[in-house]
Protein backbone atom coordinates (compact mmCIF):
# COMPACT_ATOMS: atom_id res chain seq x y z
CA UNK A 1 0.00 0.00 0.00
CA UNK A 2 2.67 2.31 0.44
CA UNK A 3 3.63 1.90 -3.09
CA UNK A 4 0.11 1.33 -4.60
CA UNK A 5 -1.92 3.31 -2.35
CA UNK A 6 -5.17 1.93 -0.27
CA UNK A 7 -6.61 -0.89 -1.38
CA UNK A 8 -9.04 -1.00 -4.46
CA UNK A 9 -11.93 -2.86 -2.91
CA UNK A 10 -14.67 -2.84 -0.54
CA UNK A 11 -15.41 -5.46 2.00
CA UNK A 12 -18.79 -5.21 1.02
CA UNK A 13 -18.17 -6.08 -2.27
CA UNK A 14 -18.82 -9.41 -4.05
CA UNK A 15 -15.14 -11.06 -4.93
CA UNK A 16 -14.70 -10.74 -8.60
CA UNK A 17 -12.32 -12.54 -10.38
CA UNK A 18 -10.64 -10.01 -12.15
CA UNK A 19 -10.43 -7.30 -9.30
CA UNK A 20 -8.49 -10.48 -7.50
CA UNK A 21 -6.34 -10.95 -9.91
CA UNK A 22 -5.19 -7.11 -10.16
CA UNK A 23 -5.03 -7.34 -6.47
CA UNK A 24 -2.73 -9.68 -6.29
CA UNK A 25 -0.74 -8.20 -9.35
CA UNK A 26 -0.48 -5.24 -7.50
CA UNK A 27 -0.24 -6.17 -3.77
CA UNK A 28 1.54 -9.24 -4.17
CA UNK A 29 3.54 -10.99 -6.64
CA UNK A 30 5.96 -7.77 -7.44
CA UNK A 31 7.30 -8.00 -4.42
CA UNK A 32 7.94 -11.43 -4.02
CA UNK A 33 10.46 -13.87 -5.49
CA UNK A 34 9.43 -15.37 -8.44
CA UNK A 35 5.97 -16.54 -8.01
CA UNK A 36 4.62 -19.44 -9.59
CA UNK A 37 0.81 -19.30 -9.40
CA UNK A 38 -1.03 -22.59 -9.67
CA UNK A 39 -3.38 -23.35 -12.32
CA UNK A 40 -7.04 -22.06 -11.06
CA UNK A 41 -8.96 -25.45 -10.43
CA UNK A 42 -6.47 -27.32 -9.34
CA UNK A 43 -5.01 -28.56 -5.83
CA UNK A 44 -1.33 -27.95 -5.89
CA UNK A 45 -1.36 -30.76 -3.09
CA UNK A 46 -3.13 -33.53 -4.77
CA UNK A 47 -6.78 -34.54 -5.34
CA UNK A 48 -8.96 -34.00 -1.93
CA UNK A 49 -5.92 -33.12 0.05
CA UNK A 50 -5.76 -30.84 2.98
CA UNK A 51 -3.49 -29.45 5.38
CA UNK A 52 -3.48 -30.69 8.68
CA UNK A 53 -4.08 -29.65 12.09
CA UNK A 54 -1.84 -30.90 14.72
CA UNK A 55 -4.58 -33.61 16.02
CA UNK A 56 -4.10 -34.99 12.64
CA UNK A 57 -7.63 -33.73 11.28
CA UNK A 58 -7.84 -31.87 8.12
CA UNK A 59 -8.87 -28.26 8.00
CA UNK A 60 -11.79 -27.46 5.71
CA UNK A 61 -10.19 -24.92 2.94
CA UNK A 62 -10.31 -25.16 -0.62
CA UNK A 63 -6.59 -24.69 -1.23
CA UNK A 64 -6.13 -24.12 -4.76
CA UNK A 65 -6.02 -20.98 -6.92
CA UNK A 66 -9.63 -19.74 -7.42
CA UNK A 67 -9.99 -16.04 -8.72
CA UNK A 68 -13.74 -16.03 -8.36
CA UNK A 69 -13.39 -17.17 -4.88
CA UNK A 70 -11.01 -14.92 -4.34
CA UNK A 71 -8.49 -17.22 -3.00
CA UNK A 72 -4.36 -17.82 -4.74
CA UNK A 73 -2.02 -20.88 -4.45
CA UNK A 74 1.77 -20.14 -5.85
CA UNK A 75 5.14 -20.90 -5.09
CA UNK A 76 8.30 -18.73 -4.71
CA UNK A 77 11.79 -19.58 -6.24
CA UNK A 78 13.11 -20.19 -2.64
CA UNK A 79 10.27 -23.12 -2.26
CA UNK A 80 7.68 -21.60 0.20
CA UNK A 81 4.08 -22.22 -0.70
CA UNK A 82 1.67 -19.44 0.13
CA UNK A 83 -2.43 -19.78 0.01
CA UNK A 84 -4.09 -16.64 0.05
CA UNK A 85 -7.56 -16.09 1.33
CA UNK A 86 -8.92 -12.92 0.76
CA UNK A 87 -12.47 -13.18 1.21
CA UNK A 88 -14.64 -13.96 3.81
CA UNK A 89 -18.46 -15.86 3.76
CA UNK A 90 -21.30 -13.82 3.97
CA UNK A 91 -23.99 -16.41 5.33
CA UNK A 92 -27.52 -15.98 5.48
CA UNK A 93 -29.15 -18.36 6.96
CA UNK A 94 -33.40 -18.89 7.54
CA UNK A 95 -35.38 -19.11 10.60
CA UNK A 96 -34.57 -22.72 11.31
CA UNK A 97 -30.82 -22.03 11.01
CA UNK A 98 -30.18 -23.54 7.63
CA UNK A 99 -28.46 -21.54 5.12
CA UNK A 100 -29.78 -19.99 2.05
CA UNK A 101 -27.13 -18.44 0.69
CA UNK A 102 -23.07 -17.95 0.71
CA UNK A 103 -21.37 -15.19 -1.08
CA UNK A 104 -17.88 -14.32 -1.09
CA UNK A 105 -17.24 -10.77 0.34
CA UNK A 106 -13.74 -9.25 -0.14
CA UNK A 107 -11.86 -9.04 3.63
CA UNK A 108 -9.41 -6.53 4.79
CA UNK A 109 -7.98 -9.28 7.18
CA UNK A 110 -6.76 -11.73 4.29
CA UNK A 111 -5.36 -15.15 6.05
CA UNK A 112 -2.07 -16.05 4.72
CA UNK A 113 -0.66 -19.80 4.95
CA UNK A 114 2.73 -20.37 4.52
CA UNK A 115 4.21 -24.11 3.78
CA UNK A 116 7.94 -23.63 4.59
CA UNK A 117 8.61 -26.64 2.09
CA UNK A 118 5.94 -26.39 -0.40
CA UNK A 119 3.76 -29.37 -1.70
CA UNK A 120 6.62 -31.47 0.83
CA UNK A 121 5.13 -33.58 4.07
CA UNK A 122 3.77 -33.17 6.17
CA UNK A 123 1.97 -30.35 5.53
CA UNK A 124 0.88 -29.78 9.24
CA UNK A 125 -0.11 -26.58 11.44
CA UNK A 126 3.13 -26.05 13.34
CA UNK A 127 5.12 -27.86 11.95
CA UNK A 128 5.93 -26.92 7.99
CA UNK A 129 2.78 -24.76 7.86
CA UNK A 130 2.12 -21.64 9.88
CA UNK A 131 -0.88 -19.02 9.37
CA UNK A 132 -0.44 -14.86 9.43
CA UNK A 133 -2.93 -12.51 8.79
CA UNK A 134 -2.45 -8.93 6.44
CA UNK A 135 -4.41 -6.78 7.52
CA UNK A 136 -5.04 -3.57 4.89
CA UNK A 137 -6.54 -1.60 7.17
CA UNK A 138 -3.83 -0.97 9.14
CA UNK A 139 -0.87 -2.60 6.87
CA UNK A 140 0.24 -4.66 9.44
CA UNK A 141 1.25 -8.42 9.06
CA UNK A 142 0.84 -10.57 11.76
CA UNK A 143 0.75 -14.39 13.09
CA UNK A 144 -2.70 -15.79 13.83
CA UNK A 145 -3.29 -15.51 17.41
CA UNK A 146 -1.33 -12.75 18.28
CA UNK A 147 -3.81 -10.99 19.81
CA UNK A 148 -4.28 -14.00 22.19
CA UNK A 149 -3.00 -15.02 25.74
CA UNK A 150 -0.33 -16.33 26.11
CA UNK A 151 -2.31 -19.44 27.61
CA UNK A 152 -4.65 -19.66 24.52
CA UNK A 153 -1.61 -19.67 22.44
CA UNK A 154 0.07 -22.70 24.39
CA UNK A 155 -3.26 -24.54 24.45
CA UNK A 156 -3.57 -24.05 20.77
CA UNK A 157 0.07 -24.94 19.97
CA UNK A 158 0.46 -28.57 20.93
CA UNK A 159 -0.18 -31.80 19.97
CA UNK A 160 -3.90 -31.91 20.82
CA UNK A 161 -4.27 -28.73 19.29
CA UNK A 162 -4.67 -26.89 15.68
CA UNK A 163 -1.04 -25.60 15.46
CA UNK A 164 -2.72 -22.27 13.97
CA UNK A 165 -1.23 -20.01 16.58
CA UNK A 166 2.32 -21.31 16.09
CA UNK A 167 3.69 -18.83 14.32
CA UNK A 168 2.50 -16.49 17.34
CA UNK A 169 4.43 -18.65 19.76
CA UNK A 170 7.48 -18.91 17.95
CA UNK A 171 7.79 -15.60 17.10
CA UNK A 172 6.65 -14.77 21.19
CA UNK A 173 9.58 -17.14 22.10
CA UNK A 174 11.99 -15.27 19.70
CA UNK A 175 11.84 -17.36 17.01
CA UNK A 176 13.51 -20.49 19.30
CA UNK A 177 11.50 -23.54 19.28
CA UNK A 178 11.45 -24.09 23.65
CA UNK A 179 11.09 -27.52 25.53
CA UNK A 180 7.41 -26.65 25.59
CA UNK A 181 7.10 -26.73 21.21
CA UNK A 182 4.90 -29.35 20.70
CA UNK A 183 7.86 -32.10 19.77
Amino acid sequence: QEDNGPAAFSTSDTVDAEVVKNFLNTYWFPYLNGPVISKEGVNPYGIGYAYLYLNGQSINVGIGTSYSAGRVYFTTNDGLGYFIRMMDWDVEYDDDGNVVSETPKYSARQSVYIDVNGVNAPNTLGKDVFRFVVNFDDSVVRPLGYDRTESEINSNCKLSGTGDYCAAKLINDGWQMKKDYPW
